[in-house]
């Protein structure tokens, strides 16, 4: 696996401290750190970086690196991953293995006036199928 990218992927994962980090064998009862995707599908323009980016501020993560729009145009034009581990006392709470992560998928938006929405579909399929 490459570093600085998700697993089985191809994308680039924009967290550097979580960057390649699958399985890391952090226990907790015997479980093992699992990362949790989560595709962020809408039309263009919907707000889904924005969501991402505040999911990242609530939870007191650097969201810099993830670039938005500042009106209802369309900025992401390929799948980006963007991780945060999980933290241990959330993990505890909800049976989760502590050392996991979560992964949101940003994807180029419905509806989008620069890529065409069989390419979106494309995008997602092919990187669905490598996982």
């Amino acid at each position: 696996m490459a570093a600085g990218s998700l697993p089985n992927s191809g994308i680039p994962a924009s967290n550097p401290v979580g960057a390649g980090v699958v399985n890391s064998g952090v226990s907790n009862s015997g479980r093992t750190a699992i990362d949790i995707m989560i595709p962020v599908i809408g039309p263009s323009g919907g707000g889904k970086s924005t969501f991402i980016k505040n999911v990242f501020e609530r939870l007191g993560e650097d969201s810099r690196h993830i670039a938005v729009d500042d009106g209802f145009g369309s900025c992401t034009l390929k799948l980006a991953a963007h991780s945060l581990y999980i933290p241990d006392d959330v993990a505890d709470q909800h049976n989760i293995p502590q050392g996991s992560r979560l992964v949101f998928v940003d994807t180029p938006g419905f509806d989008n006036p620069v890529i065409y929405d069989s390419e979106v579909v494309s995008l997602m399929a092919d990187w669905l199928a490598s996982g």
